[in-house]
């Protein structure tokens, strides 16, 4: 059987697949997107870890370009492990300047939320990460720590000598001991996981239209010194939440190795 086709087929089959390419158009931009773009990330050398009334923190600071087009960048979170020990969750809390300042002020603080990143354009950013769960864990016994140390200024503070009432570390020392704070005190140090020792790091960023992940791994090493300092910030929480002056928490700043800018893009969990 011969089949025959005149140039009115040939012209109503053009026109039918020029229809349907416009009409799968969106999809197929969707899908090229999805199988070409990276996010590259250019980490500053090293890697800031905390312990604050946010608990446990990750501060990680460098440049993040999309290539070639835009993604819509939903949330940042990491996940840092100890050899043998399991892994820790921490997610976008803030967006800190860019700059030395290791303690910067308030007002230059921004709260994390969703951003759009043009395609092929690079934007520097300081991401700090804590444990969302903690401060619901610990509100309750920081409220209850604060009330007992208002209710010791107002009724117990007149029997402390004079000289001794005068440094705030003093008063705070003998309130802090008392059986009753101790047990909260041990209750925030039960929260504390920064041993010394090697980590491994994964910064994700999560993106959606398309949905998916960009991960980037990564290691660093906790002296036992910098392990000591971040664990006396345990005390440094209760200091703050009673409003005790000229009290800083203490960060550690280890070098961050094994960076790759391209990282892994992989399909989010369903």
């Amino acid at each position: 059987m011969n089949a025959s086709f005149d140039l009115g087929d040939i012209a109503t089959w053009a026109g039918t697949i020029v229809a349907v390419i416009a009409l799968l158009r969106p999809e197929l931009g969707a899908l090229f997107t999805r199988v070409t773009n990276k996010l590259e990330f250019y980490p500053l050398d090293f890697v800031e870890v905390g312990f604050s009334n946010f608990g446990p923190t990750i501060g990680i600071a460098g440049t993040v370009e999309a290539l070639p087009n835009s993604e819509l960048i939903s949330l940042s979170k990491t996940v840092v492990a100890r050899t043998e020990n399991p892994a820790h969750e921490l997610r976008w809390l803030a967006f800190k300047p860019l700059s030395v300042a290791l303690q910067p002020d308030l007002k230059d603080v921004q709260a994390a939320a969703p951003f759009r990143l043009p395609g092929q354009q690079a934007r520097q950013m300081s991401i700090l990460h804590c444990d969302r769960g903690f401060l619901k864990d610990i509100s309750n016994d920081l409220l209850l720590f604060r009330n007992r140390w208002n209710d010791f200024l107002a009724r117990d503070l007149p029997s402390i000598p004079p000289v001794q009432a005068q440094n705030p570390f003093e008063v705070f020392r003998r309130f802090s001991e008392r059986p009753e704070n101790v047990a909260i005190h041990d209750t925030l140090k039960s929260k504390f996981i920064w041993e010394s020792g090697a980590y491994s790091l994964e910064l994700i960023f999560e993106c959606t239209k398309p949905r998916r992940e960009f991960r980037h791994a990564f290691q660093f090493e906790l002296s036992p010194e910098d392990a000591a300092l971040l664990r006396q910030n345990a005390t440094i929480c209760l200091m703050e939440v009673c409003g005790v002056p000229n009290v800083r928490f203490n960060f550690a700043y280890p070098p961050l190795v094994g960076r790759n800018p391209e990282g892994v893009k992989t399909d989010p969990p369903s």
